[in-house]
C-alpha cells in the first residue's frame, strides 16, 4: 500500500503543478502526469478493477500512435 500512496502524493504533485502553469501545453502535460500516476496508484493498490482501467488506458494510448 505504501507504494500506491506515493503514487497518488505524485498524482497531487502533477495537478498543483498544472494549477500554477502559464501556458497551456504544460498545463496539459502536468495534467496528463497526473492521471498516469493516479492510474498507477490503483493498478499497485491491488484493485483487479485498476488494472483493467490500466489496460484500458494502454489500449487507447496504443491505437492513437504513442
Amino acid at each position: 500500500m505504501p507504494i500506491a500512496q506515493d503514487l497518488m502524493e505524485r498524482a497531487r504533485m502533477f495537478e498543483e503543478r498544472a494549477e500554477r502553469a502559464r501556458d497551456p501545453i504544460s498545463r496539459q502535460h502536468f495534467r496528463q502526469m497526473a492521471a498516469h500516476y493516479r492510474a498507477l496508484s490503483v493498478e499497485h493498490s491491488g484493485n483487479k478493477a485498476g488494472t483493467r482501467t490500466g489496460a484500458l488506458r494502454e489500449t487507447a494510448l496504443n491505437s492513437r500512435g504513442n
